[in-house]
């Protein structure tokens, strides 16, 4: 159900608020107070029923209920003077004046009761529901921790473009029962759920999650973070971080092992993009341009899909700075053309802003590309690639600290992605440019043996090995260069650092 007032859409499917086309970043608490005064706004809401409704009854000052109106307003494009979306009715309470469009009052407004929804199939694109966390203790407080930390994760998990999230009203509607996953799955439609429990333990606490398919009932990823108290919210916030980041990939990643089951001819458009992923990180020539043809047909499938426009526009870009192409001018026009079609279709998509980072580094603009994707880790900091990139564009910026920080972000929240040799092979770059040639060797070495590694990795650790003088590592290395890329020379290089190809040219690799 989409709420539409205004310039705003509440989007309450996928728990997001969007004002001029642009995804706003708004607290779970602030959504939900939005989405009761919408559900409400033929009556006048007073300040207890807020309270009671938003905040379960907890004690909360009327400053802070006035503190979460004033930032609703401010979220909605509204201010206290105007007051042309949210009304104050003095000493009584608050109206939504609005007129809106684009939905009927059959929701369940935060607090309600539950309605039971009807069994559905799940849609085409990968939907995940978060099911309440379980406090395993009586601690009032706990709870209130257990379900913050679930709050936030759908709030994080919302902001992937490309996955639905049941909102909380309805997953929140499950909370202190045994529930069967599948059961639960079927009646709010989604293909992935989430579950989680908190024990606390003194001074410290523990919080477990599971990731299921629901189709299968199989657990995809376990994992537990045991954390220190000394800052409650502190610790929730970097849970939440480290949960939501590596969600994503997880759920990417059985996306295409999914798509393997399928035959080729029944494939959907989201299908086509999961085949095309499945061959883009290794980076190689070939599959790039057949994962372009994925993206391609994606579009062709669904020519309003913005995911597929975009990632169209992404691989030719890339592809176009990478290797050498006797059509480099059309693929870059078309690549610009795209993104410009990708931003009509959807103007909060995220993939668009990566590309345009490739635009600007095929012209040689590094600072323009790290701005363009500055703006994507701002607007969804829990994406792996959102980091990755930007740090790759600051590095050939020679912002090299900065960019050692993000690509640190970028492993800490997906330790696991099929991308993670291009970031190892980064971080060997910046260091050997800062002069700590050990360093560089090891990561370079660490790149060589990752998943989809690329033969320039292998170039950088000779380079790296040889301001290190170690003549035995040498040999190896460039056995291993030319096992990856025969006959290899230094035109086949000419995207490293310049310092890279003057220790290369010392080590006599061929021009």
């Amino acid at each position: 159900m989409i709420y539409r007032f205004a310039d705003c859409e509440l989007d309450i499917d996928v728990y997001e608020l969007r004002h001029g086309g642009i995804v706003r970043a708004v607290e779970p608490q602030m959504f939900d107070l939005l989405h009761y005064l919408v559900e409400n706004r033929n009556r006048l809401v007073t300040r207890d029923e807020l309270f009671e409704n938003i905040w379960q009854g907890r004690f909360v000052s009327d400053a802070t209920l006035s503190s979460r109106i004033k930032a609703a307003r401010r979220a909605v494009g509204d201010t206290g003077k105007t007051q042309a979306i949210i009304q104050t009715v003095p000493r009584r309470g608050f109206r939504f004046v609005a007129d809106v469009d684009g939905a009927t009052s059959t929701g369940t407004a935060p607090g309600a009761a539950p309605v039971d929804v009807a069994l559905t199939a799940p849609p085409d694109r990968p939907s995940i529901a978060v099911l309440p966390f379980a406090s395993l203790s009586d601690d009032a407080e706990q709870q209130y921790f257990a379900d913050g930390m679930a709050e936030d994760i759908i709030s994080g998990l919302s902001k992937f473009g490309s996955l639905l999230v049941i909102a909380r009203n309805s997953t929140f509607s499950y909370q202190g029962q045994t529930n069967d996953i599948r059961t639960v799955a079927r009646k709010v439609g989604v293909r992935y759920i989430l579950e989680g429990s908190i024990r606390r333990s003194g001074p410290r606490i523990r919080v477990s999650v599971q990731l299921i398919d629901a189709e299968t009932g199989s657990h995809i990823w376990v994992e537990h973070y045991d954390r220190s108290l000394d800052d409650i919210f502190a610790v929730q916030d970097e849970m939440t971080a480290a949960i939501v980041g590596t969600i994503a990939p997880e759920i990417d990643q059985a996306e295409v092992n999914r798509v393997k089951r399928i035959p080729p001819e029944s494939l959907d458009s989201w299908g086509l993009i999961q085949k095309g992923l499945a061959i883009y990180a290794s980076g190689e020539m070939a599959d790039l341009e057949a994962a372009i043809e994925f993206f391609a047909a994606a579009r062709e499938a669904d020519p309003n899909f913005a995911e597929a426009t975009a990632m169209t526009a992404h691989g030719l870009l890339r592809t176009a700075y990478h290797f050498p192409s006797d059509n480099k001018a059309e693929m870059v026009a078309e690549g610009i053309a795209l993104i410009q079609t990708a931003l009509r279709q959807d103007p909060g998509n995220l993939t668009c802003l990566l590309a345009q980072g490739w635009m600007h580094i095929y012209f040689d603009e590094p600072e323009l590309a790290v701005l363009s994707c500055r703006e994507a880790v701002a607007r969804n900091p829990n994406w792996a690639q959102a980091h990755q990139e930007p740090g790759f564009f600051l590095s050939l910026a020679r912002h090299h600290e900065e960019c050692l920080e993000l690509i640190e972000i970028a492993d800490r929240l997906s330790p696991r992605d099929p991308r993670l040799s291009g970031r190892q092979t980064i971080r060997a770059g910046c260091y050997f440019a800062q002069g700590q040639f050990a360093e560089s060797a090891e990561w370079a070495r660490r790149a060589s043996r990752s998943q989809n590694p690329r033969y320039w990795v292998d170039a950088m650790h000779v380079a790296a090995l040889y301001r290190l003088g170690d003549t035995a590592g040498i040999e190896a290395a460039i056995r291993t260069l030319m096992e990856r890329k025969p006959n290899c020379s230094l035109s086949d290089l000419d995207k490293l650092s310049a310092e890279i190809l003057d220790a290369l040219r010392e080590v006599a690799l061929p021009e």
